[in-house]
């Protein structure tokens, strides 16, 4: 259980979670799949402890966020026949994010 945690860099139920950005005027604003939902998610005080990780934000921003990579020294990591190219970006990407 503890390999399968450190390769969890935010918890899959983030990807699903309804989440509102509140103003000081207790106006809220609903977070979407758009550029505005990215700028609302980034900006909003009320959500503490933001996940900024690269693939958490490809796949809740997919209409905004890509992900782009060097085809020519990587495999597809979306390539479902390849778990290790998967692997490997998941372990980079983590890598990145504790520097």
């Amino acid at each position: 259980a503890g390999t399968a945690a450190t390769c969890m860099p935010f918890a899959p139920e983030m990807l699903e979670r309804r989440m509102e950005k509140v103003d000081k005027g207790a106006v809220r604003l609903q977070i979407d799949n758009s550029i505005d939902g990215l700028r609302a998610y980034l900006s909003a005080v009320n959500i503490r402890n933001k996940c900024k990780h690269p693939l958490f934000l490809v796949l809740r921003f997919d209409s905004c966020v890509g992900l782009l990579y060097d085809s020519s020294r990587a495999a597809d990591p979306a390539s479902l026949a390849d778990d290790a190219a998967f692997d490997k970006m998941m372990s980079v990407l983590t890598a990145s994010q504790d520097r």
